[in-house]
């Protein structure tokens, strides 16, 4: 999320979240947003069962968020191969409008935008999370 927010694409907004350590454990906390399949307007919500496209302002904004991210533009498609897409980011990631805002979203379930860090041959054994 922090490398959509300094992409500074005027609109897009992420939630307030704090990485929080205490007594050996660690904690991702996130603001609720006021977001629902209602607001939906780019991604899937349902494990691509049902895909939105999203406007071509929309497009427009993901492909900035894309292109500075060096990230390259791929076809999503629904379970069914009957909707697809064109877009910067994974499939999962949703992009919600935002009540009252007009050409505003928030990104939420952007945990796979890229792609996962290989291990090292001197890191941790068994370790996933990079």
């Amino acid at each position: 999320l922090m490398a959509i927010l300094e992409c500074r694409v005027a609109g897009i907004l992420v939630p307030l979240t704090a990485l929080i350590h205490h007594r050996g454990l660690c904690v991702v906390a996130q603001t609720l947003l006021p977001i629902s399949h209602a607001t939906l307007r780019q991604g899937s919500g349902n494990g691509g069962r049902t895909v939105y496209v999203g406007t071509d302002s929309l497009q427009a904004k993901m492909a900035l968020i894309g292109k500075q991210l060096n990230l390259c533009e791929h076809r999503v498609w629904n379970r069914d191969l009957t909707v697809s897409f064109l877009s910067y980011g994974p499939g999962d990631m949703e992009v919600h409008a935002i009540h009252g805002r007009e050409d505003s979203y928030y990104i939420v379930d952007a945990a796979r935008l890229f792609p996962p860090v290989a291990p090292s041959r001197n890191g941790p054994r068994h370790a996933y999370l990079f």
